[in-house]
């Protein structure tokens, strides 16, 4: 024993394994036992009085010797013999104890510390000592193979000692746990599993920062670490699904390589996506964002440089109103304010939305309008049978706002619905019958209504008679009729029309009550007034075909026919003839042959025939030529353009559309295609896939796929990682037309890697941090700006645009110390002070 020392401190052992032990009241002790689990603090247990036939070296500083299972053996100082543990043995400087395969034992120091041995464990007990004037304490063991855990008592006295031997290092404790690990060619490791531990090596101390472990190999050359001891960390729930804006509250394990838990660990939380929501980084409880959705690994537990991670599904919250929208799946808005005709529906869907505005269902709701005004009606309002949704008929002029209610929810309405006449649906003349004495004159007269009822302003009439027997109408324009000489009933011979609709009105003529004698002969023919039947003017050219439709290029004839201001067709008229828009094609003047040009479209009353200064008009529509390309463009109705050449963010969708178009680029329609892609930087063309050959085409090393529509008439073009490339679509024999050039583009920033993540600086060293930011699938971003904080003044300071940090002068582990920060995202690295030079 050491000099100083002035007794021999004795281990006592005690047996309870296949031993009886009778305590008070002659109790048998035949149960184990246990020893705490790797990990686990140990027990509180009431230490067992030595065997009166083994005393110790000194009663007042015992140490014990638990078995807690199977076969235990001890070799004593001085001899070569291996015993089985016997109740009440002690243990002195030198006695040697050791488990077989399946034993277990646990050794009770005298100054509170407590060594756990592990089955196939050998260890010798070097030095036990007790300095009475000091209160030091020394407990130095040797172990030369197998694992034990040493649960030592805060060393108050800097002279205390508890060490561990092993063939290649020393482990050193000063108020903690300590695992060490033994192999059988000599390898050692040593665990800290909390508190303070070092590993002494070629005579230096080396701290073993908490969690973390030091490997010393069997050639006892070099130190690897420290290292941390986390395999991993499991998070709980690893996926919550919370409400909009609500709190659930996250809890992190720790488990080592071997799958045993790690405890005492603190965790840092973060949330990885703001738009998830937040986290408290110190107790994991997580309050939920306000949008709706599924968000992958958003919530993060690091700790000792491991970290953890657990998925969010935020849902609706309750809820608070009721909206009168366009779409009953929540994807619409408020029904805006509109104009229909008369005769048009609309039809709006009760949607339930909680305080954010996330849909929550298509409710049955209380239907009406409100704010009426003019001839609109409540009965124009038809809700479903469901309640869910309400049509809206437009009849009477007027206005209104759709209303739902249910409970308690506050309403939304939709905007101000006017409603206007709709189109002439049919003409009332008055008088619909007229009584007339020949020669007589009538004023017809017409109004026009839509199908609702509703009068229309601002028509134009044509009046004509068909039998002119009965008389004429004296001025188309004004409804003015005059009665002929022949008596007679005839029915619906007077006829007007404004756009393709026509009414009629009947006649009942009767001679005067004295008809003139002229000579014996027969009377002649009375004209309507005694004035002669004025003579013939032009008043109208009607030109036929009204509207022709010709393909692009093709040919086609139009003609012209005069009417005078009776309705009567004159002939002997030369017309001259006119295309008023260069866009639609040309005209022969002199013949009325129309050659279309190359552009697609409806060109309403651009043909016009002239003479003597009254003209006529016919429209035009053109149509496209047969199929000869298919271009990728933006629309599917042709109002787009091919895709151009663009950057796209890693992971946003691109939807692009086959469309056939003729040799002039006149749209025909959105097409059935088959699709390909061609990357720019690969010769090989990803092959031609056949009309709803795959659902999806892959790049074989490519971080990018294109999803085809059911229909094969789109295609949804996604990209994960760098890559530049073409999309295709065709049809055999026709001309292709591909998009522009697609850069596929780092997305937004969605973590951080600080380099290093862990430093082991002396007092006052420096360390340069550096930080790269990725997007979510791994792609570097560049271009970043950090910003750097370090949280514990006493481990030192940070340049916080450089991210040069120079230690302190305060050893200690600084766990998640160093903080990078970018764009509303953080990551963390961990500082471990060590002493410098005295």
């Amino acid at each position: 024993m050491s000099k100083g020392k002035w007794f021999t401190i004795a281990a006592i052992l005690l047996l309870v394994i296949a031993i009886p032990f009778v305590g008070c009241g002659g109790k048998s002790s035949e149960e184990k036992v246990p020893l705490p689990a790797y990990g686990q603090p140990e027990p509180e247990t009431s230490s067992p009085s030595p065997s009166p036939t083994s005393p110790p070296s000194n009663a007042s500083t015992l140490t014990m010797l638990s078995i807690a299972e199977g076969t235990v053996m001890v070799k004593r100082a001085n001899t070569d013999a291996w015993v089985p543990a016997e109740a009440g043995m002690t243990l002195d400087e030198d006695d040697t104890i050791k488990t077989a395969e399946g034993g277990r034992a646990l050794i009770t120091f005298f100054e509170g510390s407590t060594i756990e041995l592990e089955p196939g464990t050998e260890v010798r007990v070097i030095e036990l000592g007790l300095t009475p004037d000091t209160g030091s304490t020394t407990v130095k063991l040797g172990q030369s193979i197998g694992r034990s855990i040493s649960r030592v008592k805060k060393l108050t006295d800097s002279s205390s000692v508890y060490e561990v031997q092993t063939p290649t290092g020393v482990g050193a404790v000063r108020g903690s746990t300590m695992l060490v690990d033994v192999g059988p060619n000599g390898e050692t490791i040593i665990r800290n599993l909390g508190g303070h531990v070092s590993v002494i090596f070629q005579g230096v101390e080396y701290p073993i920062p908490e969690f973390m472990q030091i490997i010393i190999p069997s050639d006892g050359s070099s130190l690897i670490g420290p290292v941390s001891i986390l395999s991993r960390i499991e998070i709980t729930p690893v996926a919550a699904s919370v409400r909009a804006g609500e709190k659930t509250t996250f809890t992190a394990q720790g488990f080592d390589t071997e799958n045993n838990p790690v405890n005492g660990l603190t965790y840092v939380w973060a949330c990885n996506d703001a738009t998830a929501g937040s986290i408290d980084p110190a107790s994991g409880e997580f309050t939920a964002g306000s949008t709706v959705g599924s968000f992958p690994d958003a919530v993060s537990a690091s700790a000792a440089g491991v970290a953890g991670f657990a998925s969010v599904i935020v849902t609706p919250g309750l809820p608070t109103q009721i909206r009168v929208e366009t779409e009953a799946d929540g994807s619409g808005n408020v029904v805006p304010s509109q104009t229909l005709q008369s005769g048009d529906s609309l039809t709006a869907y009760a949607i339930a939305r909680d305080a954010y505005g996330n849909f929550v269902e298509n409710a049955a709701a209380q239907w009406s309008l409100v704010n009426i005004t003019g001839a609109v009606s409540e009965e124009d309002l038809l809700p479903g049978p469901d309640g869910k949704s309400a049509v809206f008929k437009a009849c009477g002029v007027g206005s209104a706002s759709i209303h739902a209610a249910q409970g308690s929810l506050n309403p939304v309405n939709s905007g101000e619905i006017m409603v206007t006449a709709g189109p002439l649906d049919h003409i009332k003349v008055s008088p619909a019958s007229a009584a007339m004495i020949s020669g007589a004159t009538q004023i017809f007269t017409a109004e026009g209504y839509d199908q609702c009822g509703n009068l229309l302003s601002g028509l134009s009439f044509a009046w004509s008679c068909t039998d002119r027997a009965a008389g004429a109408m004296l001025n188309p324009a004004t409804g003015t009729f005059v009665a002929g000489y022949v008596a007679g009933t005839y029915e619906n011979i007077i006829r007007v029309t404004s756009g393709d609709v026509t009414a009629f009105a009947s006649v009942v003529v009767t001679a005067p009550a004295v008809i003139p004698s002229f000579g014996g002969g027969p009377a002649p023919t009375p004209t309507p007034t005694e004035e002669p039947q004025p003579e013939a003017v032009l008043t109208s050219i009607v030109v036929m075909p009204a509207e022709a439709e010709v393909e692009v290029g093709g040919v086609v004839g139009f003609s012209a026919q005069g009417y005078d201001q009776f309705g009567n067709p004159m002939s002997g008229l030369t017309f001259t003839w006119e295309c008023l828009d260069e866009g639609a094609g040309s005209i022969e003047s002199g013949t009325g042959e129309f050659t279309a040009g190359y552009t697609a479209g409806s060109f309403p009353n651009v043909i016009k025939a002239s003479a003597d200064g009254i003209s006529g008009f016919a429209s035009v529509i053109i149509t496209p030529s047969e199929i000869a390309q298919v271009r990728v463009e933006t629309a599917p109705d042709g109002t787009g353009e091919v895709v151009p050449s663009q950057e796209l963010g890693a992971g946003e969708p691109l939807t692009v559309y086959a469309v056939a178009r003729d040799a002039y680029g006149n749209f025909i329609e959105n097409i059935s295609a088959s699709w390909w892609v061609q990357p720019m930087d690969d010769d090989y063309w990803y092959d031609e896939y056949p009309l709803n050959a795959i659902p999806m085409i892959m790049g074989y090393d490519d971080p990018w796929f294109l999803q085809v529509s059911e229909d094969s008439k789109s295609a949804v073009f996604f990209g994960y990682g760098m890559v530049t490339i073409t999309i295709w679509a065709g049809l055999e024999g026709l001309d292709s037309v591909p998009s522009g050039t697609i850069t596929v583009v780092p997305g937004a920033l969605s973590y951080i890697q600080i380099t290093p993540s862990e430093a082991w600086p002396k007092t006052g060293d420096v360390v340069q941090f550096s930080a790269q930011g990725y997007d979510q699938f791994g792609n570097p971003i560049s271009g970043l700006t950090f910003t750097w904080e370090c949280l514990d003044e006493a481990a030192g300071s940070i340049d916080p645009v450089t991210g040069l940090f120079t230690a302190g002068y305060d050893p200690g582990e600084y766990v998640n110390v160093i903080q990078v920060t970018s764009g509303g995202v953080s990551a963390f690295a961990s500082v471990y002070v060590a002493p410098g030079p005295q």
